[in-house]
């Protein structure tokens, strides 16, 4: 697959990634972010195989394990498809979701698709729900590593890296805009606490 793979010179400098509870993709302080299959790859001879599973991950319906993470390349595009919440539906007033900017100088041998050039130049067929990301998505394969991993948002609250105070301020101040967010919003400063102490050891 290496004839379809972005090169360093080709990617945006950041891209970014929306995570969801309902998401394949798992994230950790440490390993960063995993697709649901990390195993599966393809070799030169398995184009077919490839397209399908490009195919699959944009199905919204397809329930089998996705080898790749989907993101965005324009960060109001990815918010926005954030705020409308498609994983659940009509019951959309709880902010869970966070908003990860990754910085594609540091992802090192991470393979990364975009996704227009894989319809045209592989004959990818884009489910129609899937059609608005067409021309901005592009796709991982397996992982990202968590030093790729900068700023992270959650819903309509940026926590940035600042010194714990103002973390905590911005914290209140979300909490009172948008109660839904104060279990994530609190996880967020939880892990970025832990972090803090690791660090000064």
């Amino acid at each position: 697959m290496d004839q379809y793979c972005c090169r360093a010179w080709d990617l945006p400098s950041f891209l970014y990634r929306v995570q969801y509870p309902e998401s394949q993709t798992s994230a950790s302080l440490a390993g960063g972010l995993e697709a649901a299959d990390t195993t599966t790859s393809f070799g030169p001879g398995e184009l077919d195989e490839f397209r399908q599973a490009v195919q699959n991950h944009f199905t919204w319906g397809y329930r089998g394990r996705s080898p790749f993470i989907s993101l965005f390349s324009d960060r109001n595009h990815a918010e926005n498809w954030g705020r409308s919440q498609p994983w659940r539906g009509s019951d959309s007033h709880i902010q869970d979701w966070s908003l990860h900017a990754i910085d594609t100088s540091l992802l090192g041998e991470t393979m990364v698709f975009k996704l227009s050039r894989l319809v045209e130049d592989l004959g990818v067929t884009v489910p129609e729900r899937a059609r608005q990301h067409e021309h901005g998505s592009y796709i991982c394969l397996h992982r990202i590593p968590a030093q790729a991993i900068g700023q992270e948002t959650n819903g309509d609250c940026e926590l940035l890296s600042a010194p714990v105070g103002n973390e905590a301020l911005q914290l209140i101040h979300c909490i009172f805009r948008r109660p839904g967010t104060l279990r994530p919003l609190l996880g967020i400063l939880q892990r970025r606490l832990r972090g803090d102490q690791q660090h000064k050891r």
